[in-house]
């Protein structure tokens, strides 16, 4: 693995983050469309690739994944467009929530296979991880968000029709815990007067055993027109990428403490694609992961996707301290 090391240093409003962050930066192999993370243990971290339906365990430092976990024939995969197009994870104790986009494909044709929210526990048995589906998958997520009354005004049914990267289309990239035992759904698009939409999911546990899904708080976040690539939760504060719908500008790091409005970090990521960020340990000292999407890097001439020897890039930011 290459490490390259830089000191970046953060100052944040009172209310928000205070951070000192070393990133060090490295790659892992097998796969070059990292796009949705979660911990697992304290040096182990599982990932999402929106190309296969696969889950890779990787040990932090170490280049190839220790355990590949297929899903096809747990998310009843479509046999015809298996791409069940994987981008967000959440963690609440020891199980794991996944999200896939929702959306249409490039060309706005409907593709039901990516209408999926399930769950899987993380765990350990004689000091290899072991991946394990819980309950069922719930393919009804669109249907019950563009019922909601407080989500019609953004017409996500419609949405649904358009590209993903389009104007007013749709696609869901964000996954975090709430503080109250739910998740927060972040959208890449559409972006509702140019700001990013996050809505509350309150019961994630309940669906997966057979319950209607229970709606909270809608929320419209001001991330300087862009939307949401990723998210996690470090005590109360949220951590979140953000990025624009189609790919036209750099993405940024914000963070979002309870209460307050978010807060640009400042972070340059230079010419990394950051679409995956989990977080290693929770408060002081937490560590934050952010991963790459390198799918069209370059390299040797050729992009990532293309040839044999799949990586993509990982960046660590660490931050020292919290007011």
């Amino acid at each position: 693995m290459v490490l390259a090391m830089f000191l970046v240093v953060v100052l944040l409003c009172p209310g928000a983050l205070l951070a000192s962050s070393v990133m060090k930066q490295g790659e892992y192999h097998e796969i070059c469309d990292a796009s949705a993370a979660i911990a697992m243990g304290m040096d182990h971290f599982v990932v999402a690739n929106d190309e296969e339906n696969t889950l890779r365990v990787y040990k932090r430092g170490v280049v190839k994944s220790v355990l590949a976990y297929n899903l096809d024939d747990f998310a009843k995969a479509n046999h015809k467009r298996p791409e069940m197009d994987l981008e967000g994870a959440a963690r609440i104790g020891n199980r794991a929530y996944w999200i896939t986009s929702h959306g249409a494909n490039k060309n706005g044709k409907d593709r039901p296979g990516r209408h999926r929210f399930f769950a899987t526990n993380l765990g350990f048995k004689d000091g290899h991880p072991v991946i394990t589906p819980q309950g069922q998958v719930y393919v009804d997520l669109l249907d019950d968000l563009a019922a909601e009354p407080r989500l019609k005004k953004y017409d996500l049914a419609y949405a649904a029709q358009i590209a993903p990267k389009d104007h007013g289309g749709l696609n869901i990239e964000g996954l975090a815990a709430s503080k109250d035992g739910g998740l927060l759904i972040g959208f890449r698009n559409p972006l509702p007067g140019g700001k990013a939409l996050v809505v509350a999911l309150k019961n994630p546990d309940g669906i997966i055993f057979g319950k209607k899904p229970i709606i909270g708080a809608v929320r419209e976040l001001s991330l300087g027109g862009l939307g949401i690539r990723s998210m996690d939760r470090v005590g109360d504060t949220l951590w979140i990428i953000a990025g624009p719908r189609d790919g036209g500008e750099k993405s940024r790091l914000f963070t979002l403490k309870d209460g307050f409005d978010p807060i640009d970090s400042g972070v340059d990521f230079g010419d990394l694609n950051p679409e995956a960020l989990y977080v290693t340990k929770a408060g002081i000292g937490a560590g934050i992961q952010v991963l790459s999407d390198d799918g069209t890097r370059r390299i040797d001439g050729s992009k990532c996707k293309s040839i044999e020897d799949k990586r993509f890039r990982a960046i660590a930011v660490t931050p020292l301290a919290q007011n």
